[in-house]
């Protein structure tokens, strides 16, 4: 048989691409895919690679970052059906069904609701809004078919009157049809020749079953023959105008929803180009959500800056889910490399993935999982050599498939690279493997200037790497005691192989194993056991530091706990203070109206000639009106200053804005120990809490006015104005109305307002007294008496501006 030299597909990978499968990273993809939520996002999600300019770096990770700041928004964004081929189809001429309109329409709604995602927090997520805003309206179109058609794509009978007039015929004229023969079936005639009772179609004719023995006995058209040849289709001949009336009233139908789809796909393709690069925008918009929802099932954190050094703190490897073991990789402006010695199956290859892997999830906009204080910069290539490509065709051992790699990673790697070497000169003779191993390394550090890290056995290797300023050593370890793999990666210091201990453990003879130790020179013998010695100090101190650390964990724990029971105290507090004033106020009312009945009982006494003293009701009505000054007071709702409000540095004369109405005063004293202070604003003098003000270099403007958020000035005059009527405004805009109303009592030294709210639903009312509750601004406030307003009317007393 003839061979063929035609190159496998991974011959046909750049270097890059082999690294990028060598890490693993299609697996990432695979698993963001499946967070997902539309056909276009999981299409962008599978051609997701990472990206190898700054500028595109940091942008996909601030989008990434955006995304999750819209995240609990975007709960039921998502597209089941694609519209594209649709809309494509609908480019090309043909008539889309009702199905796929329907599929456009959901479409439509699905691009509307990205744009209104991405303006959800326009100033948090500028890059979003600006992804978004350009969305073109579909609105009109979408509710068009929406009306034409069913969510299952049927169209409706409403899409237009003639419509709904043909299809009222032909329903009409297919039950005259079936009477026809349902008439038929009850003759006696029929009734012996007869399969069966019923009307059924056949050839789109409606025609009864006939026993084939009875051919003859119902004249008509025979339409079909069973499988078995026992029952005859017959559609009677006294039958066939009606059916053909049917028909026709049925075809006159189908020529109009013929027309009728036939016009919503012209407007479809109309706008059909608009649409599609929509949908991308929305696909792009949720596969930053997917990201997003990804990194939540690993903790993940976005790194927006580009450093100059890599410092991968607590880097966990992603697909190796809650059994991944940290690691930490630091290279300072000094050491370029890093070379990891230490036993087989301790972790090094892992440790190499993570790096690699974590660098290009990065790159691709990805949130990585490690410590948010992580610096990474950003690479123009991630290139690795990693595992056994051997391969038998071509004869080709596993040093030389290494060496190969080796060279294309060389030819391609810069001094913005990283570097990945697995292994680096084994699979050959250790001395000459070694030498190469150094001749690569020293290459990548002085001659090419790349980040690199690399895994070796060669003892030779971490002694050269000892005398090299700018590479430093690390290793993986086993537990001294079990010899179990600990995975952890310790750098500064080279690896032990373990080899002796491993043959020692697995029951090799003594006899062998102390022959062994002869032919170990007594330098390598003394380096082993400092070694080890260093291992055993490092994993006692590690299990205290673990210790330690726990400790602080639970104490955090602790103090968090404390804080929120705290919190929920002081809440409950607050409520209860709140739950009984309102109880209070319910009582007053209620004592109130039996007063008022009292009274006026007591008027008609007196006027029908009977002696009765009002003096007791009258004290009952003072009383009362007592209470309810009090229970209005804003007192109820007063807080002490927290004991840990620390008191700002400020002195008499500073000037100090008053939130939120935003004018500016001038402070009369220091505050008190308390915090609480006096601040000329106008001509008033208002006793206030340093919480409330902030210092600021403007000075107080001569009448000065508030112009509220929307730009809106309630008071442009010159003249001082004691009564303000929101009535007819609603809630937000009465607020921001009284707000300008106080700024300008306030500054022209007024003692008394008033605001006109109406009763009506008691909200104006509400929305003011809510405010007068939590406001160091007025003194006191309370219904006007019954001929100046009663309950529709608010007066407020201002503090004095004496």
């Amino acid at each position: 048989m003839e061979q063929t030299n035609q190159p496998t597909a991974r011959e046909n990978l750049s270097v890059q691409e082999k690294s990028i499968l060598a890490l693993e990273f299609p697996r990432v993809i695979e698993m963001l895919s499946t967070h997902t939520r539309s056909p276009v996002s999981c299409e962008l999600a599978y051609s997701l690679l990472p990206r190898f300019d700054t500028d595109q770096v940091l942008y996909l990770q601030r989008e990434t970052l955006e995304a999750n700041r819209i995240l609990e928004f975007a709960q039921n964004f998502s597209l089941s059906r694609d519209p594209r081929p649709a809309l494509l189809r609908s480019l090309k001429g043909g008539i889309l069904s009702g199905e796929e309109l329907i599929i456009v329409a959901d479409g439509y709604s699905h691009v509307r609701q990205a744009k209104s995602l991405g303006s959800k927090l326009r100033t948090d997520t500028p890059l979003l809004y600006d992804l978004t805003r350009n969305i073109a309206d579909f609105k009109a179109i979408e509710q068009k078919l929406r009306n034409c058609l069913s969510s299952h794509g049927e169209l409706l009978d409403q899409a237009t009157p003639l419509l709904s007039q043909l299809r009222f015929e032909s329903r009409a004229a297919f039950k005259a049809a079936e009477k026809k023969l349902e008439s038929m079936i009850n003759s006696e005639q029929a009734r012996t020749a007869l399969q069966d009772d019923i009307v059924t179609l056949r050839s789109d004719r409606l025609v009864l079953p006939i026993k084939a023995e009875y051919k003859g006995q119902i004249p008509g058209i025979i339409h079909a023959v069973s499988d078995s040849g026992a029952t005859l289709f017959v559609e009677p001949f006294t039958a066939v105008n009606s059916t053909n009336n049917w028909k026709e009233k049925h075809a006159a139908e189908q020529d109009e929803v013929q027309h009728i789809l036939r016009n919503l796909t012209t407007e479809i393709a109309r706008t059909a180009s608009k649409c599609l690069a929509a949908l991308n925008i929305a696909g792009r918009l949720d596969l930053a959500l997917s990201k997003s929802r990804y990194a939540m099932t690993y903790q993940g954190v976005g790194l927006t800056e580009a450093s100059d050094c890599i410092e991968l703190l607590e880097a966990r490897h992603p697909l190796l889910g809650s059994s991944a073991i940290p690691v930490s990789f630091r290279f300072s402006e000094q050491i370029m490399s890093i070379a990891i010695t230490g036993p087989n199956t301790g972790g090094k290859t892992a440790s190499l993935k993570t790096l690699g892997l974590l660098i290009l999830m990065r790159q691709a906009g990805l949130m990585i999982p490690c410590d948010r204080n992580s610096r990474l910069p950003i690479v123009d290539g991630v290139f690795a050599d990693i595992g056994d490509q051997q391969d038998l065709e071509k004869s080709i051992s596993t040093f030389s498939s290494h060496l190969l790699s080796i060279k294309e990673i060389i030819s391609s790697a810069t001094s913005s690279s990283i570097v990945l070497l697995d292994e680096l000169g084994s699979s050959t003779d250790p001395e000459e493997g070694s030498a190469l191993a150094i001749a690569v390394l020293s290459h990548l550090v002085d001659v090419i200037g790349a980040f690199s890290v690399i895994t070796t056995h060669h003892r030779s290797v971490a002694s050269y790497v000892t005398e090299h300023k700018r590479i430093e050593n690390s290793s993986v370890e086993l537990n001294p005691a079990t010899l179990e793999p600990t995975y952890k990666l310790t750098q500064g210091i080279p690896g032990r192989s373990y080899a002796i201990e491993t043959a020692k453990r697995v029951g090799l003879p003594l006899q062998i194993i102390n022959y062994a130790l002869r032919f170990l020179s007594p330098v390598h013998q003394e380096t082993e056991k400092l070694l080890l010695d260093i291992q055993n100090e490092r994993f006692a101190t590690r299990k205290k530091l673990e210790e330690a650390e726990n400790q602080r964990i639970a104490a955090a724990h602790l103090e968090d706990e404390l804080r929120r029971k705290i919190e929920q105290i002081s809440k409950s507090e607050e409520t209860l203070i709140l739950e009984t004033k309102k109880q209070l106020i319910e009582q007053v009312r209620a004592v109130t109206i039996k007063l008022k009945k009292a009274s006026s009982f007591a008027e008609w006494l007196k006027l029908s000639g009977s002696r009765f003293d009002n003096d007791l009701i009258d004290d009952a009505f003072a009383e009362l009106d007592q209470t309810k000054r009090a229970l209005k007071s804003k007192k109820w709702l007063e807080k002490q200053p927290s004991a840990a409000y620390v008191i700002p540095e400020i002195k008499t004369g500073d000037f100090v804005q008053i939130e939120p109405l935003g004018f500016v005063g001038e402070l009369l004293e220091e505050p008190d120990e308390h915090g609480n202070t006096l601040v000329l604003v106008g001509s008033a003098k208002l006793k206030l809490h340093m919480s409330n003000l902030k210092l600021t270099e403007k000075k107080p403007l001569p009448n000065q006015k508030l112009v509220t958020s929307r730009g809106k000035d309630f008071y442009s005059g010159n003249s001082v104005e004691t009564e303000l009527d929101v009535r007819g405004m609603d809630s937000n805009e009465a607020l921001e109305a009284f707000l300008g109303f106080l700024s300008h009592a306030i500054t022209d030294g007024l003692d008394q307002i008033r605001v006109i709210h109406g009763k009506g639903s008691g909200t104006l009312r509400r929305i003011l007294w809510e405010y007068l509750a939590q406001s160091e601004l007025v003194d006191d406030y309370r219904f006007a008496s019954r001929p100046q307003g009663g309950e529709g009317v608010t007066e407020i007393t201002l503090p004095s501006s004496k």
